[in-house]
């Protein structure tokens, strides 16, 4: 008799989905606000130290996230279809604009 997979596991993919776009759509989100409202000197300083604490705290979020989903789905009873590093790939995706910004920063 085949066991039922959890939920995690029938779900991993709509998961994946949800916690790759959130940060994305929290980052679209801030610039367009901050280009409707237009900004000088030290606002569009705070503006542009938002957008980087964004950045950082979605990302050591989605590392914590991702980690935590693909542990837990690769320890659970029923098997997990192929694919767990790129879905934690796909999870950290924010994290690869930082990797872009340092390699492009001078």
């Amino acid at each position: 008799m085949e066991t039922q997979p959890n939920w995690l596991i029938r779900h991993i993919n709509l998961i994946t989905t949800a916690v790759a776009l959130y940060p994305w759509l929290l980052l679209i989100l801030v610039l367009w606000d901050n280009q409707r409202h237009h900004q000088n000197g030290y606002a569009a300083l705070g503006a542009a130290v938002a957008v980087l604490f964004l950045l950082a705290v979605s990302s050591g979020i989605n590392l914590l996230i991702s980690s935590l989903v693909i542990f837990i789905a690769r320890s659970s009873s029923s098997p997990l279809a192929s694919g767990a590093a790129a879905r934690f790939f796909a999870m950290n995706s924010i994290s690869l604009l930082w990797l872009g910004l340092l390699a492009i920063w001078p």
